[in-house]
């Protein structure tokens, strides 16, 4: 079951990740939230769990809403601001980690937002749950390197020596 919360938990970590931040998993959260409804489907809601999970989706919703509206501004205060002659780039710097600390806040809602709904789930449901997150990591893993983890048919072992059944090259 612990296996399940921390899988749940690089979910949630990975959907409200940084732009700038690389997930440890290549976990796209675009990707994810574009699947949320076969998840959703798959997992035969009871009426309570619907309603917990339109809640979830409507608060993550906004909150991305938000963020990529932050985001925006950001972006724009920082060209304003380079273009200034004798720019401060203490000032710069100051607002992009009070930017980096309002996410972080966002980040922790978002978890915790998802966390209340795994709460709520069956022991059944939290299992298909780890299953789909285990596909997304598959998905995410390989779409940069496509060849990366699939096995070979090759027997070329170490440093690309082949070996007998012996174990001799």
């Amino acid at each position: 079951m612990k296996k399940v919360h921390l899988i749940v938990l690089i979910l949630l970590i990975s959907i409200f990740d940084c732009a700038d931040a690389i997930s440890v998993f290549d976990l796209r959260s675009d990707a994810l939230m574009m699947r949320l409804p076969e998840l959703k489907k798959n997992l035969n809601l009871n009426s309570n769990q619907q309603i917990l999970w339109q809640q979830c989706e409507n608060k993550t919703n906004s909150l991305l809403r938000a963020k990529e509206i932050r985001r925006i501004k950001v972006d724009q205060t920082v060209r304003d601001m380079i273009q200034q002659p004798n720019v401060e780039l203490r000032d710069i710097d100051a607002r992009l980690r009070e930017e980096k600390r309002i996410t972080e806040i966002d980040e922790q809602q978002g978890r915790d937002i998802w966390l209340s709904m795994f709460d709520a789930l069956s022991d059944t449901q939290r299992l298909q749950v780890q299953n789909f997150l285990y596909e997304q990591l598959l998905e995410s893993g390989n779409q940069d390197k496509p060849d990366a983890d699939k096995p070979t048919s090759s027997t070329r072992k170490g440093r690309g020596l082949s070996h007998n059944s012996a174990g001799n090259p």
